[in-house]
């Protein structure tokens, strides 16, 4: 759908998209997808660092395969079947982190957070956003959201780190920020703070699936 993946669920024969949040087909065709908690995507290299004993799933005896399929397409300008969005507030292959709070999509390009920043949405809400200089496309963005009161920023820089200003707790690249594990991004009450729920994707996926995108800059 609009170059993003749709996974087939076996047991009601329903088609997910990934980029909508809901089915788009079958038995279960308009039914909402239930969020879990934030993953973090890397690469095998840092996985390996992190847990030097895990074991690997071989595919007949086939642990990994040297070529990559997508490397062209992600070293490229070239979109999936040459897809493109009238939108040109970024150009068509632009990286982002990509969310939706009370149904508002949003749109932030990596290169405007590389190395942390914090974001207003509004008079009340802050989000911070993370990324190491320099990262490839496959690392995966840090994401956190809270309350912003007449204190102040939330999220401050202080002697060359980033912390969040309520419990002074500092933002490590190999671990973020200490959150609360059930809290929801969408009930945020101060002073909690939450990750946000989001994913990195191409501008040109996000914005022709979804309207009236708010960029943040």
């Amino acid at each position: 759908m609009n170059a993003s993946l749709v996974m087939r669920d076996r047991e009601t024969d329903s088609w997910w998209s990934i980029i909508t949040g809901d089915a788009i087909g079958g038995v279960l065709q308009g039914t909402q997808l239930v969020e879990v908690p934030v993953a973090e995507k890397m690469t095998w290299g840092e996985w390996k660092k992190r847990h030097p004993d895990t074991l690997v799933l071989s595919v007949d005896g086939k642990e990994h395969d040297e070529s990559n399929p997508y490397d062209s397409y992600f070293t490229s300008s070239r979109t999936f079947r040459n897809l493109s969005t009238s939108d040109t507030r970024m150009y068509d292959k632009a990286s982002i982190y990509a969310f939706q709070l009370n149904g508002i999509p949003y749109a932030v390009a990596h290169s405007k957070f590389e190395g942390g920043r914090s974001f207003k949405l509004s008079k009340t809400r802050e989000v911070f956003l993370f990324r190491e200089k320099g990262s490839s496309i496959f690392a995966s963005t840090y994401a956190y959201i809270a309350d912003v009161d007449h204190a102040g920023d939330r999220f401050v820089m202080k002697d060359g780190k980033w912390s969040y200003a309520v419990t002074g707790d500092s933002f490590t690249s190999a671990g973020g920020f200490a959150v609360e594990p059930e809290a929801k991004a969408e009930k945020v009450a101060a002073p909690t703070l939450v990750k946000l729920n989001g994913f990195d994707t191409f501008w040109y996926i996000w914005a022709t699936t979804h309207e009236n995108v708010k960029v943040l800059e």
